[in-house]
């Protein structure tokens, strides 16, 4: 995914994938179209937005509907925004499901901090997976981003499962991604 991906302002990227009961939701967009700067926050209204930003990102319905049928349980996300997120800040902590890699990771924070230090293009980067019991019951996910962010003009959406694979571009009035459950 990372390779393709293009920093644009207003344009973010979502990937679905379900395979059985898991169904896995990664969505990614530059810092500016979420909170309207990039850079570590400089001021307490930025250290707030960044805050308020990372609190309402550990709930998927922030970014994505699913359908009650489908009785889907959360697990924590895996939020990657190193320009936001502090070694010692308490909102890292949330990244709890980052399956041993925190070696990289603070590695990586080191290097991006530099980069946006130098005015590099900042991007968020969020996972949810979630088991669902009536998987057979996601036909859809509404896309509810462009609700709680504004600036999010469009979403380019890529959906995976059993069926194959489908890309759609989303935007406010046309934010329902569909596709046929195994």
């Amino acid at each position: 995914h990372k390779q393709g991906h293009v920093h644009q302002h207003g344009l973010g990227t979502l990937d679905i994938s379900q395979q059985g009961e898991t169904l896995t939701v990664s969505f990614r967009s530059p810092l500016d179209s979420l909170i309207g700067f990039e850079t570590e926050p400089a001021n307490d209204q930025q250290r707030a937005q960044a805050k308020a930003l990372l609190d309402q990102l550990q709930d998927a319905a922030s970014v994505v509907q699913v359908p009650t049928a489908a009785q889907c349980t959360q697990q924590p996300p895996v939020i990657n925004a190193p320009t936001l997120l502090d070694d010692d800040d308490e909102v890292d902590d949330h990244d709890g499901g980052h399956d041993g890699d925190d070696h990289d990771h603070d590695h990586d924070h080191a290097t991006d901090k530099d980069e946006h230090a130098h005015g590099h293009h900042a991007d968020l980067a969020v996972t949810y997976t979630f088991t669902c019991k009536q998987p057979a019951a996601i036909d859809a996910l509404k896309v509810t981003a462009f609700g709680n962010w504004p600036r999010l003009k469009h979403i380019d959406a890529a959906v995976v499962n059993d069926q194959g694979q489908q890309a759609q571009r989303l935007e406010a009035g046309k934010a329902v991604i569909r596709w046929k459950a195994s």
